[in-house]
């Protein structure tokens, strides 16, 4: 009679590991949950503390935000939107950024080096100076953005649109 026991004993030490294994990268495990109310927990959190080390914030809604120097090193903010968000001087090193809006955003002095920007929107948006090394760029859009000084070494490009673009004095783009 005890076998019926062991499954459920089992089933639970599984659902505690798994819980761990997916908690592991953040700094606070309930930050790994995308729940609204905990999505909302971890924005207010960041904006208070500037920094999200691999938090999830897919598909945020984080618009004209004030997220100068934020630390978001390895987050998760894929589909999010930032569009018109000031994220000067972020560090986005690592991060999962696949479908994001950055419409209008200021990345000025920005760190996105190692991200996956596969599919992001940054039309209009002011990209002076910023990191872009070893990013993932396959059909990006920077239409009519500004990019002076940017560095896309080693940079992944498929299908990236720059069409009315800045680029004075990029590097890594022939």
């Amino acid at each position: 009679m005890r076998l019926p026991i062991l499954p459920a004993v089992l089933f639970n030490l599984v659902g505690v590991l798994k819980i761990i294994e997916i908690s592991a990268p953040s700094t606070n495990p309930v930050w790994a949950v995308n729940s609204p109310t905990l999505q909302q927990q971890t924005i207010q959190r960041l904006l208070e503390t500037r920094q999200c080390l691999g938090c999830d914030l897919r598909n945020a809604d984080l618009r004209e935000l004030d997220l100068r120097d934020v630390n978001l090193l390895r987050a998760n903010l894929r589909g999010a939107n930032l569009s018109k968000a000031d994220l000067s001087n972020a560090n986005l090193y690592a991060a999962d950024l696949r479908d994001t809006s950055f419409r209008e955003a200021n990345l000025t002095n920005a760190s996105l080096r190692f991200s996956n920007l596969s599919n992001a929107n940054f039309s209009g948006a002011n990209l002076r100076s910023t990191n872009l090394t070893f990013a993932r760029l396959d059909n990006t859009n920077f239409q009519n953005s500004n990019l002076p000084g940017a560095d896309f070494t080693n940079a992944q490009f498929f299908n990236t649109d720059f069409t009315g673009t800045n680029l004075t004095e990029v590097r890594g783009v022939r």
